[in-house]
């Protein structure tokens, strides 16, 4: 198994206006950069929606953490985990157990960011590899 990353920064009522492109079935899905209704959905969007790839969950989770700490002083309601290290272990765990992780937080001026690592192979659905170097399967 090994780990993908995406990134969603936008208006929140860019988001909710344009929700139609977080399903699958809707017209402009693959190109568009509003963040999928499940994580797993992700694999499904175009190749530069792509962030990055790791061996390893710590080293997704380590993105994860990075990402958060450019916008954490942006952040309107810090979670109660913020970036700890019970926060960070949860994350490695659940990755590690074949489970997508998404931290999603509002910031000010109507901001909203997501930051998700996905499974490859993904337990949820079988879906291709966005690099395409490792094939769909279990």
């Amino acid at each position: 198994m090994h780990f993908h990353g995406y990134y969603w920064r936008g208006l929140r009522a860019r988001r909710q206006k344009e929700i139609d492109d977080s399903h699958p079935d809707g017209p402009r899905f693959a190109v568009s950069d509003i963040p999928p209704l499940k994580i797993c959905h992700w694999l499904r969007k175009s190749p530069p929606m792509h962030r990055g790839t790791w061996e390893t969950a710590a080293a997704g989770v380590a993105w994860m953490v990075r990402c958060h700490d450019g916008i954490a002083d942006l952040v309107v309601e810090p979670s109660p985990w913020n970036t700890t290290e019970d926060l960070r272990g949860a994350t490695t765990a659940a990755l590690g157990a074949g489970r997508d992780a998404c931290w999603n937080y509002r910031l000010h001026g109507g901001e909203q960011v997501f930051t998700a690592v996905v499974c490859c192979p993904n337990l949820w659905e079988d879906l291709a590899c966005p690099l395409k170097k490792h094939p769909p399967g279990r």
